[in-house]
């Protein structure tokens, strides 16, 4: 039994020694082959496919409208299982229908609320293909990697649901995003960046003959956590050098005012 994941992100080489199951990694880079997922279910009949959609960490890409349709196309011709983590997805100005929305028979989605409410509220809510399929998975017996949501963080999240609490804390998580997205468009202004304003994360290409790793160590001498791109890789695989930023990270905007100017004073676009 095989698992196809897509993206460079999970840390494929910790997967790799934790799952019973082989995984292939379909990459971004240099870019995404429109038939690779259909070649692997030809050749190698995986049982599943995992993929971050919105925001993929760490290259921040939204997957299109049509390649979710393209997967869910192939997916449910060859039979393959889709774990969809739009862990994201919240927090974007304009969410995207979700791949298992598509093929809501054959999809696993996940919405987790770490990202989106608040880094200690460790909970998500699960869509099954059908009631029958989750309880095999999840209940009972199976412990592996399962016991029971954290009572606590349960009973906070359904709460915050029941009185709308919910959604004015995602208006505030959001307008506090675009206060940091407008500081990192002011600061970095004159280098090459990618993201997108719903975004807790930045991904910055660098230019050719920059060591990611060496540009990385430099910024963490000066006291700021950056991400270089092989962080994210498998070992046999080489990703382009680029930094991940993450500006969701900081406490205030103060302290992501101060770790920015510090990026940008060693960011090769800005000398």
């Amino acid at each position: 039994m095989r698992f196809v994941m897509v993206s460079p992100d999970s840390r494929q080489p910790r997967c790799r020694c934790q799952a019973e199951n082989p995984l292939i990694a379909l990459s971004r880079f240099p870019k995404p082959a429109l038939n690779a997922f259909e070649d692997v279910c030809k050749e190698t009949k995986p049982a599943a496919i995992y993929l971050l959609t919105t925001y993929q960490n760490p290259t921040t890409v939204t997957m299109s409208l049509g390649r979710r349709a393209h997967i869910a196309k192939i997916a449910r011709r060859y039979g393959v299982k889709i774990i969809e983590d739009d862990v994201y997805s919240l927090l974007s100005p304009s969410p995207l229908t979700p791949i298992s929305a598509m093929a809501p028979e054959i999809s696993w989605y996940l919405l987790g609320t770490a990202k989106s409410f608040a880094a200690g509220l460790k909970l998500a809510y699960l869509v099954a293909p059908t009631a029958d399929e989750a309880a095999c998975v999840f209940w009972p017996g199976v412990r592996a990697t399962y016991w029971m949501a954290t009572p606590m963080s349960a009973a906070l999240m359904s709460g915050f649901i029941r009185r709308g609490d919910d959604q004015a804390i995602l208006s505030a998580v959001k307008a506090e995003l675009r206060n940091r997205h407008e500081l990192l468009d002011r600061i970095l202004c004159n280098c090459r960046y990618v993201t997108d304003p719903g975004c807790l994360h930045v991904w910055l290409p660098l230019p050719e003959g920059t060591s990611s790793k060496e540009l990385a160590a430099a910024i963490k001498s000066d006291g700021v956590q950056v991400a270089d791109s092989s962080s994210y890789a498998s070992q046999t695989f080489v990703p382009p050098e680029a930094i991940r930023v993450g500006i969701g990270n900081p406490e205030t905007i103060s302290v992501l005012d101060r770790g920015l100017a510090t990026l940008h004073r060693h960011l090769p676009l800005s000398k």
